[in-house]
């Protein structure tokens, strides 16, 4: 009987180094594709994970195309002439990626005095969505007219290409 004993250790041996070899296995790739994510560079055979990465107008590297983005009241009716309550926008992008967009909504007086200034990332239903709103947030309005922008860069608030809308205010 003992020699089943011996058996059975010498198996549940083995069984663990294999399973510790996987782990290590396992830890390295993790490690590598982290590393290559953080670089953004592709790690071998991810190609693919990378493709929508935006380039040009400040996507970040060298995939997929350049972003752009259209930014439309919230709602299905037209635009109306002037605006009299808070709105919510709709963006609509070129690529869906990890980038986070934010809309910046402007108000000045009729002297050119800016009153307000508001900025609300857009949320997205899902990663993959192209289209997305800054519902539930809802940006005030003040003075005789503003102007609601999308952007990237969230701390210049630089408009992401012709992403602007200029609307009055009642």
């Amino acid at each position: 009987m003992r020699i089943f004993s011996t058996a059975g250790a010498g198996v549940r041996h083995g069984v663990g180094a294999v399973i510790e070899a996987g782990l290590v296995v396992a830890i390295a790739a993790a490690l590598v594709f982290g590393a290559a994510v953080v670089t953004r560079h592709d790690p071998a055979g991810a190609a693919s994970v990378f493709a929508a990465r935006g380039g040009g107008n400040g996507g970040g590297g060298n995939g997929g195309g350049s972003l752009s983005a259209t930014i439309s009241f919230a709602g299905n009716a037209a635009q109306p002439l002037a605006v009299s309550s808070p709105v919510s926008f709709v963006v609509t992008r070129s690529l869906a990626d990890n980038t986070v967009y934010w809309v910046y909504n402007y108000c000045w007086d009729a002297s050119q005095t800016l009153l307000s200034t508001e900025a609300y990332p857009v949320l997205w239903p899902s990663w993959d969505s192209l289209t997305g709103g800054t519902y539930p947030y809802v940006f005030a309005l003040s003075g005789t007219h503003c102007r609601a922008l999308v952007t990237i860069r969230s701390w210049t608030a630089k408009p992401l290409g012709d992403a602007v809308m200029d609307y009055a205010v009642q």
